[in-house]
């Protein structure tokens, strides 16, 4: 199991006639984003634990990466999230139809794809870089 297949899951959802699968697909989208992003870190030397508060660490060291395509990874994965929390939690919102699941599923796919094109070595080292300047474990 990898963090793509939620992504392909996720696309099995989002065109669905029922609400719940639609939010499902959101939800999915992002946690596909969240484990891709975990992997790049740890791979990276950051230590990434599973606690709540690990998804705000992560996009912070996104955003401190030195690399424009991971800040805007970084940017936007705050976005997914935010839609993820209210498919999850925000009944009420009715914003769930076919096009708005579809676009969460793409930036999620086109999120994904940005991380995949950058250099691991720039990436890594900026991601060191910050951890030292925060103070913060890492594994050379």
């Amino acid at each position: 199991m990898t963090g793509r297949d939620f992504l392909t899951f996720a696309k099995t959802l989002y065109a669905s006639e029922q609400e719940a699968a639609r939010r499902t697909s959101v939800s999915r989208a992002y946690y596909a984003l969240y484990h891709i992003v975990r992997e790049h870190l740890i791979s990276s030397g950051i230590p990434i634990t599973t606690k709540p508060e690990e998804h705000q660490r992560m996009v912070r060291y996104l955003k401190n990466s030195g690399i424009d395509n991971v800040k805007y990874v970084g940017e936007h994965m705050n976005d997914i999230r935010e839609k993820r929390n209210n498919a999850d939690y925000e009944l009420s919102d009715s914003s769930f139809n076919k096009n708005t699941c579809t676009l969460y599923c793409s930036m999620a796919e086109t999120l994904i794809n940005q991380l995949d094109i950058v250099d691991k070595q720039s990436f890594k080292d900026g991601l060191i870089k910050y951890a030292k300047l925060v103070n913060e474990p890492y594994n050379l």
